[in-house]
Formats: C-alpha cells, structure tokens, sequence
C-alpha cells in the first residue's frame, strides 16, 4: 500500500513552524523541490522594491502585533 500524504500548506518558509519543517522533512524530495522553486518564483514575480532594507524593517516594527 502507497502512503498518501495529506497536502498541507507550510505556514511560513521564512519563519516555519516545528511542525512545518517537520512536515516538509516528511516530502519526498521533488516534493520539496517544487516546494521551493514555487517560493522562489514567489520571489521573483513580486519584482524590486524602491525601499530600502531599513526602510522595510522600520514599517514591520511600527505595526502593532
């Protein structure tokens, strides 16, 4: 019998949870590749930002948690 995996959604590939990198860890290996290179492409089509890394980080500490 094959194991089916529930698909799930990582919370976070920045800051992932126990659970996601353990969960993660659990994929066959393409699985996580196209994980990834889902994430990356993420990355790449949300374009440049005119910010400035400070700029960025400042606006994330004044929002209220």
């Amino acid at each position: 019998m094959t194991e089916q995996k529930t698909a799930r959604k990582i919370s976070s590939f920045a800051a992932p949870t126990e659970d996601d990198l353990a969960y993660f860890d659990s994929l066959p290996e393409s699985e996580r590749r196209a994980l990834l290179r889902a994430e990356i492409d993420k990355g790449v089509a949300s374009g440049l930002s005119e910010r400035t890394f400070d700029e960025i980080v400042a606006e994330a500490r004044a929002k209220p948690p």
